[in-house]
């Protein structure tokens, strides 16, 4: 993760994600495509958040360094070349609060994933028990097929 300071560890390792295989770099101000090169080299999948529109010839040195060290690059904020997937938001809905009160309960969400894009993901965050679960309702379902595939073959 990098450039997401408001990534929560307690609600990541809730979700069963192995903490201590997770490369925090919270703020990187100008170095952060250093910290990405870094990273890839050495991690299943590394996501990256940009402010600011990823010059084209960086973005595309990026994304074949993570090809060569077979890396998924997920990126977060304006869209950049080469990365493999850009997953965004496509509509929410809050439940929870009644009449003007209340607690937000959950968020159901609609993913698109960009080498996808007329298909659609549709989550509840949270279940009631804590998880994250796909809706049943008919909705498309994305496979981010190569995500997670190098763990299987060893790599950490």
């Amino acid at each position: 993760m990098v450039n997401v300071p408001s990534f929560g560890c307690v609600a990541a390792q809730e979700l069963d994600i192995r903490l201590e295989a997770l490369a925090l770099v919270p703020q990187t101000g100008a170095a952060w495509a250093d910290a990405v090169g870094a990273l890839v080299t050495g991690m299943d999948a590394v996501l990256v958040a940009t402010s600011t529109q990823v010059p084209g010839e960086l973005a595309r040195r990026l994304a074949a360094k993570a090809r060569q060290h077979r890396c998924t690059l997920f990126t977060l904020g304006p869209a950049w070349e080469g990365s493999d997937v850009r997953v965004s938001v496509r509509r929410q809905e809050w439940l929870g609060l009644g009449q003007g009160r209340g607690r937000l309960g959950s968020r159901r969400l609609t993913l698109v994933a960009s080498h996808r894009p007329h298909a659609e993901l549709v989550l509840w965050l949270p279940t009631e028990d804590g998880r994250v679960r796909v809706v049943d309702d008919g909705a498309a379902r994305v496979r981010l097929s190569g995500v997670g595939q190098h763990a299987q073959a060893g790599r950490s």
